[in-house]
C-alpha cells in the first residue's frame, strides 16, 4: 500500500474434498507372507472451501477500507491416487500414495492444484 503502514490480517483456507474413486489394484505380488500390492484410483467429486479473512485491507487511493470476509465455496475436482501397498500379513498393511487433486471453478476459469504423500497402516478384517 502506498502512503499507507503495513497492516497484518488473518486468513484461513480449510478445504474438503469429497469425491468418489474408482480403484484398480493388480493381483499381489510376493509370497503369503509378504506381498506388494500396487493400485491406481482415478474419479470426482467436489471440492468444499471455508474460507475466513479478518482484517484485510483494500486501498482505494484516498480511501481505505478494512473488511472481514467469510464463505463456503464448493467447486467440482478431479481426483486421482497412485500407490502401493506392503501386505505383511492377511490383516497387516503398510502403504504410501501420491494424491493429485485438480480444482477449478467454471465460473471464472481458474484452476487450483494440490499434490500430497500420504503413508499410512492398513488393518484388514
Amino acid at each position: 500500500m502506498v502512503g499507507h503502514e503495513e497492516h497484518e490480517f488473518d486468513f484461513d483456507i480449510d478445504v474438503f474434498p469429497i469425491t468418489g474413486l474408482l480403484m484398480f489394484r493388480t493381483p499381489m505380488i510376493g509370497s503369503q507372507r509378504i506381498a506388494i500390492q500396487p493400485y491406481l484410483g482415478v474419479g470426482g467429486g467436489l471440492v468444499v472451501a471455508n474460507v475466513k479473512a479478518d482484517d484485510l485491507v483494500f486501498d482505494f487511493g484516498n480511501t481505505v477500507v478494512v473488511a472481514d470476509f467469510d464463505g463456503t465455496y464448493d467447486y467440482p475436482a478431479f481426483d486421482s491416487h497412485v500407490g502401493v501397498g506392503l501386505h505383511l500379513a492377511r490383516w497387516l498393511e503398510l502403504f504410501a500414495e501420491y494424491r493429485f487433486l485438480y480444482i477449478f471453478d467454471p465460473d471464472i476459469d481458474a484452476a487450483a492444484d494440490s499434490h500430497h504423500v500420504v503413508g499410512g497402516v492398513g488393518f484388514h478384517f
